[in-house]
């Protein structure tokens, strides 16, 4: 995409535009827009994107990609990465024309020599360039057009990026957050130790499960019988559009064009969809549409989804019969944890009250604890019991050596007091001879977060807009 990202950071850039408008269509649900010729996909800068020149752009980054990197990076790209690349240099072209940012032929010409493909015989072949576009149908002229505004975008990147730097103090601190080393002791005050599967009265469940019923109300859920067409680009999709203006029975549907009916549980707003897994757009649809309507189609990754309703349940607290099993779990667990904090609360007091300098002392005071201790690790390694927990290894970095951390930190399994025993600060000589891989990896971030931020300044300067959800189903 952009010289001064690396090919390997290209994926954190793609997905800028999910995070900022949350497209609810993929490339192949686009596959439906394409047949829409009187519509259009989008809007930029107030220009509008046809369906046609959206499948013509998505052709020619497809070329773009296999020509830049090769047929196995093409192949590794999803079609929702790939439609994101497609809108934000979209979004970068039409600003560059708006500052007047010219491209020569000869950039062109230029450009298109240094594409890897094109030079796997060692040297750049005119030849192997015509023969590639003329089986991918693409025409010279109309792909050198697209490559000259793709290097309009590129140019408006680079000064963009022209700015960004890495000081001697950033990449210093990088280099100590991932390469300084420490060794603690520490008592892990474990939640599941503290679990007391003794029988509980039932009045004390009751009243339990009275105080917190909403902990264990059920979400509403709604069940959906639905048909699949794994091939986008069939023609069943368009019969079935047909029908559904005439025929209200999916069952009669399927059958005329000779389809399963696939009927799911019951499920939630945050639960998979038995046969197509977690689809939060269809979910939602379920929940709004009315009971026997047919809605559609849906684009999943197995294929293109039309559905009807058939129940819903609404959400409630169920009795305390029905959950009881849950009840008693949930206060266990609720105590176990009360008991650890204070257990914790008790170790982090006797350390302050009676100066403890070592854990070893703590340890005595309370035996029945077990006190483990470290190999060397770094911020953001994996302790055993205490799992990967960076702010817990930060304060731990924080201390100086033989110091104890004077609070219990909660971490997912339990409290931890920790004593720092040794610390391992960085090498200055292994530093200066890595400081250039440092300080391309801080730019490397650093230039991702600009991008993401100007894209995201193009979006609302560009009134930036998709178009797709009334054009997917109405």
């Amino acid at each position: 995409m952009f010289r001064k990202i690396r090919q390997k950071d290209l994926k954190k850039v793609l997905w800028v535009l999910v995070i900022l408008i949350v497209p609810a269509f993929t490339f192949w649900g686009a596959s439906w827009f394409i047949k829409q010729k009187d519509r259009f996909i989008a809007k930029i800068y107030g220009r509008k994107i046809t369906p046609d020149e959206y499948q013509g752009l998505i052709h020619n980054f497809q070329v773009f990609f296999l020509l830049s990197f090769g047929r196995d990076f093409l192949g590794n790209i999803k079609a929702q990465e790939l439609e994101n690349y497609l809108w934000q240099n979209l979004l970068l072209i039409e600003k560059a024309k708006k500052e007047n940012i010219s491209v020569t032929n000869k950039e062109v010409a230029d450009k298109i020599k240094t594409f890897a493909f094109l030079n796997a015989e060692g040297s750049f072949s005119k030849e192997r360039y015509l023969a590639i576009l003329k089986s991918l149908r693409v025409v010279p002229g109309q792909f050198e057009e697209f490559l000259k505004d793709l290097i309009k975008a590129e140019k408006l990147t680079e000064m963009v990026l022209s700015a960004v730097e890495a000081t001697e103090d950033e990449i210093k601190q990088k280099y100590k957050e991932e390469n300084e080393e420490a060794k603690i002791k520490y008592i892990f005050i474990d939640f599941d130790s503290f679990k007391d599967k003794k029988d509980i009265p039932r009045e004390e469940l009751e009243d339990f499960f009275r105080k917190n019923s909403e902990e264990f109300r059920i979400p509403p859920k709604v069940k959906i019988a639905y048909v699949l067409i794994k091939d986008p680009a069939s023609e069943v999709i368009d019969g079935i559009q047909q029908e559904i203006q005439q025929e209200t029975d999916l069952d009669q549907i399927a059958k005329k064009f000779g389809l399963e009916i696939t009927e799911s549980g019951f499920f939630s707003s945050n639960d998979p969809i038995e046969g197509l897994g977690w689809q939060n757009q269809i979910a939602a649809r379920a929940f709004e549409s009315e009971k026997e309507s047919i809605r559609g189609p849906f684009a999943t990754t197995e294929g293109m989804v039309f559905f009807k309703k058939l129940d819903f349940k609404q959400t409630f607290i169920p009795e305390f019969s029905e959950v009881a099993e849950q009840v008693k779990e949930k206060l266990i667990s609720v105590r176990a944890h009360q008991a650890a904090k204070q257990r914790s609360e008790e170790i982090i007091s006797a350390i302050k009250e009676k100066n403890l300098k070592d854990l070893e002392e703590a340890k005595k005071i309370f035996p029945e604890l077990e006190l483990a201790q470290s190999v060397f690790f770094k911020r953001q390694d994996y302790l055993e019991k205490i799992g990967l927990n960076v702010v817990f290894n930060n304060k731990v970095f924080s201390l100086d050596a033989n110091q104890i951390l004077l609070e219990a930190v909660e971490l997912e399994k339990g409290f931890c007091v920790a004593q720092l025993l040794e610390f391992k600060p960085l090498d200055e000589e292994k530093f200066n001879q890595e400081k250039e891989v440092y300080r391309a990896k801080i730019l490397g971030n650093k230039r991702i977060m600009m991008m993401n931020s100007y894209l995201a300044q193009l979006i609302k300067e560009g009134n930036f807009s998709l178009a797709q959800q009334t054009q997917t189903e109405e």
